[in-house]
């Protein structure tokens, strides 16, 4: 009777026994979805820092560019201002000053 229920009783608990192995078995598939879970949200990061460092660097160029043009519209108000100063009781020498100035700010503007 002994060997009848020691055998009833590791077919009764083998079931058992194998259910709590399982997830041990699975704790590896487990920690490797979410490894791989962890890696694409990394390179989904990796991306989106890249395209924000890109697109940095476009509004870096951009704004140097603005930049450029503003010191060179400056430059033509100022130099107006003192082709007006300088001659004022030469209106043919303004003009001359003037359209030098405009030679000069186009000049400038073509450098960008």
């Amino acid at each position: 009777m002994h060997y009848c229920t020691a055998t009833l009783l590791v077919l009764l608990f083998s079931p058992l026994a194998l259910a709590a192995q399982e997830p041990a078995q699975d704790e590896p598939s487990q920690n490797n979805n979410s490894l791989e879970k962890q890696k694409l949200k990394l390179e989904v990061l990796r991306k989106s820092l890249n395209q924000a460092s890109q697109q940095r660097n476009e509004h870096s160029t951009r704004l140097e560019s603005l930049k450029h043009r503003l010191d060179c519209n400056w430059s033509l108000i100022q130099a107006y201002e003192s082709c007006e100063a300088r001659l004022q009781n030469d209106p043919k020498g303004q003009l001359r000053c003037k359209q030098q100035a405009k030679r000069d700010a186009a000049a400038c503007l073509g450098e960008n």
